[in-house]
């Protein structure tokens, strides 16, 4: 049960998001929408920077502490959390301990009403002087082109952590901001014109 002290926003979805959760509802083990995707680092990462400014990215990015709610409602929610446990997890190992994680982290997938569809893992090679980065996702949140957003973002705050010491809050726009015109263009006449003479 979600503590409604810990709700920071509530609003709809895209048509997009709502076929995503319902193939999440009606498939909850497939891996449909279930991203993956793993940065061979050629050098030793900082884990305590790396931990900071994945922290600064999910204090700084509200889609990165969302749940998604459809039972009992007319309409699907996305609900927005002030503060999230979600952190960056540390390990270390080479490639025999990277494959398991990887293999490990698909099979336990995503419950969308209860954690937020995002996770980071770092596995430290201290052996070989490298690092491995892995950032598991529910499609319902990003898409190739946010994510390559997201990991330049957490570069700059690692690289802003490890001169300074500390990371400096961003002021980001809100997805909620994009759903609220959204709703209110998506059925509108203008919006139907456009369309109509685009196709």
């Amino acid at each position: 049960m979600i503590d409604k002290t810990n709700i920071e926003d509530i609003y709809g979805l895209t048509n997009m998001q709502e076929g995503m959760l319902y193939h999440w509802m009606t498939q909850p083990d497939a891996e449909a929408y279930y991203e993956q995707m793993t940065l061979r680092i050629g050098t030793e990462i900082d884990a305590e920077a790396m931990g900071e400014s994945v922290k600064r990215a999910i204090k700084d990015n509200p889609v990165l502490r969302t749940l998604f709610f459809i039972k009992g409602l007319s309409k699907p929610r996305q609900v927005v959390l002030k503060a999230s446990s979600n952190s960056l997890s540390v390990e270390e190992g080479g490639e025999e301990e990277l494959k398991s994680y990887q293999k490990n982290d698909r099979k336990r997938k995503f419950d969308l009403e209860k954690e937020e569809p995002v996770r980071f893992k770092l596995i430290k090679d201290t052996d070989k002087g490298k690092s491995y980065l892995v950032l598991s996702f529910h499609h319902i949140i990003l898409d190739g082109w946010s994510m390559g957003l997201l990991l330049n973002e957490i570069a700059d705050n690692y690289a802003q952590y490890k001169s300074t010491g500390s990371i400096k809050p961003r002021t980001v726009t809100g997805f909620n901001s994009y759903i609220r015109w959204y709703e209110k263009t998506k059925s509108s006449t203008e919006a139907k014109k456009y369309w109509e003479e685009y196709l």
